[in-house]
């Protein structure tokens, strides 16, 4: 019996909580578009740009404002309001 990886669909707006810490590529209260922070797993933010390469441009307003490339695998769960058990 194969394991089958579940086929998520997301849609930009929707909220997602990171399962994991992710590089942020603009802090958006810092130096811009270089930096060296990353956002902590359990973080929560919202997707604005669906990729074509399956990641995700999302926007996290804490613990700072910043934006991040997320891939599918970095992702715990999502929904109206990323809160997920």
């Amino acid at each position: 019996m194969s394991q089958q990886k579940a086929i998520v669909e997301r849609a930009e707006l929707d909220d997602i909580t990171l399962a994991r810490a992710v590089p942020v590529f603009y802090d958006a209260a810092g130096p811009g578009f270089e930096t060296d922070k990353v956002m902590p797993a359990g973080s929560r933010g919202t997707i604005m740009l669906v990729l074509q390469n399956g990641g995700y441009e999302v926007e996290f307003v804490r613990p700072f404002a910043a934006l991040a490339t997320v891939l599918e695998e970095e992702i715990f769960c999502s929904g109206p309001t990323a809160w997920c058990p």
